[in-house]
């Protein structure tokens, strides 16, 4: 596999996460926690094989989030995270945590 068409593959991955990710942003609210994991485990592996492991990570920490809390109303800041991560840095863990720690003050609340 040639440098360019192993580019254009995460490339298409990553258009994949970003469409699995918005999707259930929007479906939240018409989910219950159990569906929601399997979506972060979904989106967790595909970032894992792809070497995204920041988004990885986040996907990880999310899911965590949600079995220590069952608030499905913080999702949305994650999820926006999770995007934003996506978009500027998937691979980056450090990212990722920084993000996580401030996120996961929500779940706190």
């Amino acid at each position: 596999m040639t440098m360019a068409v192993a580019h254009e593959a995460v490339e298409t991955i990553m258009v994949q996460l970003n469409r699995q990710i918005g999707q259930l942003a929007q479906s939240v609210s018409q989910r219950n926690a159990g569906q929601i994991a399997t979506e972060l485990d979904a989106i967790r592996i595909a970032a894992r094989d792809n070497g995204l492991y920041g988004l990885a990570e986040m996907s990880h920490g999310l899911e965590s989030a949600l079995a220590r809390s069952g608030a499905q109303a913080y999702l949305t800041p994650w999820l926006d995270a999770m995007h934003s991560l996506l978009v500027y840095d998937p691979a980056n863990v450090g990212a990722a945590r920084s993000w996580m720690a401030v996120l996961s003050q929500q779940f706190r609340a």
